[in-house]
């Protein structure tokens, strides 16, 4: 009977117990402690917190808290850090009455972070994402997912995420590990229609020493159909104060590089870096990212999308008829890379760069970037079996090029650069060229600044002067002039050639052309206009001595006995793929009889002074007797 009465207690007393709990639970009002939990997180973070939905509270089988929609502030309450739409948790009872807290299941909808400075509307953020995490207990293995939008506060990327990890989290160390990440962005980004960068790795984050530690790296990152950037390596980063460093290998498009960059801090962000490199060919990347997709700018339809921009007429026929010529397009300023505003220091070394068709070995540069500039200081190499000494800077006000090269053979340049082929010979060129960063061919419009040459032992092509210089020879009994286009194979050797050019709105200016060959000298004056694609030359070439033993060797001679010590003007004009050539043979002529005349007065003054006659075609011209003449008048 005892017993029987000791049961009908206990479960009389059981039956209490459930329903008190029940009472508990149905009249247990969360939402109460709101006040409370808002003061505590703004005295432990000093960020506001704002519960805007309502809290719920179960108790079994496990406790369990929902909460609706609440917001956390940034530092100091300013801005929105994050947001979630609704939010569950669920604790294991066992576990916390034996001390310990078991999160058996973490799971947040609407989640919104923002990242970066996008409190201040720059930066990144990551919307309508959602979170799921278990189990979360003291160093038991779980699995983590997130799924959800990053998109650029400025609209230049919109990627869809997708990142899955196990962790391990140990309390008592105050250490998160990311055992196996693994994270997936796809979408529009940097002007690209489809871009797809995975990373994956190790890390090891010390909530105490507020430190990240990647003990391995993997990042890939490829545009549809364009090249593959693959890194591999470890990295560590502080929070406070913000600092970290990365060592990072593998390959650009083929191309082995290697990064070591650190980070002094993060707001406002400030790095030094170096990167090394094996043969990078920018032109093929080029090559590579023009044939990928294009993303249509914020707010412009897709092209091909059929779409009418705002203004045009919708009405079916609307278009038809003559097409009107479209307006005449603005110059605008070229935006700089936005690398232009961050602080970097770094060095630069590539064991072939190949450019704009040309092959820079042995490449090495200090970069700086800050303040809305690029500076490349100290750039050295090999171009064209000459040294390469430059400089280079980039501004939104223009960019600078100064530069010079020793040594190299400028006809190879001057065809891995433009396709064209004026010239042969080696020597020296010196560069000072500025410009405006605008679109086109309105930045080769916009050029200045100054140039120099000075080759030897080579040719300028598209001309011969051996063959002009007969032409003339033939022409000057009947005084007409000389006129045509230069042939495929036309050319004039010569031994030096050095000219400085002046450089405004695209158009180099010289001068001083001087040209010496092994039996002609010559001077120049002209401009070369380069946004008009031509140029426009008058060259003045002066028989000075012997022809030599050339198969041309009597044909010289005769031009030699006629022509020799008279200038001969040779213009060449037009555009470079249509240059002619003329000599007006009547004043050549005209100045022949004059030169003529002049050398046998001072023939006849000579006699009448007693100098011995003029040996003939000098290989320099003596001193003339009109010179001597002058000499003896001022004894």
């Amino acid at each position: 009977m005892r017993a029987r009465t000791v049961l009908i207690a206990i479960a009389a007393l059981s039956g209490v117990a459930g329903a008190a709990l029940a009472i508990f639970v149905a009249t247990f009002d969360a939402n109460r402690y709101k006040p409370q939990l808002v003061d505590l997180v703004r005295e432990r973070t000093g960020r506001v917190l704002a519960i805007d939905g309502d809290l719920a509270l179960s108790l079994w089988p496990r406790i369990g808290l929902a909460t609706g929609a609440a917001a956390l502030s940034g530092p100091d309450g300013r801005g929105e850090a994050a947001r979630i739409e609704r939010g569950t948790v669920a604790v294991a009872i066992r576990p916390l009455l034996a001390g310990r807290l078991h999160v058996e299941a973490l799971a947040l909808r609407g989640l919104r972070l923002s990242l970066g400075e996008a409190e201040a509307g720059g930066g990144w953020q990551l919307d309508g994402a959602r979170l799921d995490a278990a189990p979360i207990a003291d160093r038991e293995p779980g699995r983590l997912s997130l799924q959800g939008r990053l998109r650029a506060a400025d609209g230049s990327a919109d990627l869809a995420l997708h990142l899955e990890s196990g962790f391990v989290a140990d309390q008592a160390a105050n250490v998160l590990s990311l055992t196996d990440l693994k994270a997936r962005l796809l979408g529009p980004a940097a002007g690209l229609a489809r871009v797809e960068i995975s990373a994956g790795g190790r890390l090891r984050l010390d909530l105490s020493a507020r430190t990240a530690v990647a003990e391995t790296l993997s990042i890939e990152a490829r545009a549809s159909g364009g090249p593959t950037l693959s890194l591999a390596g470890k990295g560590r980063a502080a929070f406070e104060p913000g600092s970290a460093q990365i060592d990072l290998q593998g390959k650009v498009d083929e191309a082995p590089v290697r990064l070591s960059a650190r980070l002094a801090r993060y707001a406002p962000l400030s790095a030094q870096w170096r990167l090394e490199a094996g043969e990078l060919d920018l032109d093929r990347l080029r090559a590579k990212l023009a044939a990928v997709e294009r993303a249509a700018p914020p707010g412009e339809p897709p092209a091909g999308s059929g779409t009418p921009a705002a203004g045009a007429p919708t009405t079916p026929g609307a278009g038809a008829g003559p097409a009107a010529s479209p307006p005449t397009a603005t110059p605008r300023q070229a935006a700089l890379p936005a690398i232009a505003d961050v602080d970097t220091r770094g060095a630069l070394k590539v064991e072939r760069l190949r450019v704009t068709g040309l092959a820079i070995d042995g490449l090495a540069a200090n970069v700086s970037t800050g303040e809305g500039r690029i500076a490349v200081e100290s750039l050295t190499g090999r171009l064209n079996g000459g040294a390469l000494k430059a400089s280079a800077s980039m501004t939104a006000a223009g960019h600078r090029l100064v530069g010079a090269l020793t040594g190299v053979d400028a006809g190879s340049l001057i065809r891995d650069a433009s396709g064209r082929d004026p010239l042969d010979g080696r020597g020296d060129i010196r560069l000072d060229l500025s410009t405006r960063g605008l679109d086109g061919d309105t930045a080769i419009r916009q050029l200045g600044g100054s140039a120099s040459l000075a080759l030897r032992d080579g040719a300028i092509k598209g001309v011969d002067l051996d063959r002009v210089m007969q032409q003339v020879r033939a022409a000057l009994e009947g005084r007409l002039p000389v006129e045509g286009r230069p042939g495929p194979g036309d050319r004039t050797p010569f031994q030096s050639l050095a000219a400085s050019f002046r450089i405004a709105q695209g158009v180099a200016t010289s001068d001083d052309l001087a040209f010496r060959a092994d039996w002609l000298r010559a001077t120049g004056a002209g401009q070369v206009d380069l946004p008009a694609q031509s140029l426009d030359w008058l060259v003045l070439a002066t028989l000075t001595g012997a022809p030599g033993d050339t198969a041309d060797a009597a044909s010289r001679r005769d031009i030699l006995s006629r022509l020799q010590g008279v200038p001969v003007p040779v213009r060449l004009s037009g555009r470079f793929d249509e240059l002619r050539y003329r000599v007006d043979v009547k004043e050549l002529a005209t100045a022949a009889v004059r030169k003529e005349v002049e050398r046998r007065l001072a023939e006849k003054l000579g006699e009448k002074l007693g100098l011995p006659p003029a040996a003939p075609g000098p290989a320099e011209p003596a001193e003339s007797p009109l010179d001597r003449l002058k000499g003896l008048l001022r004894r």
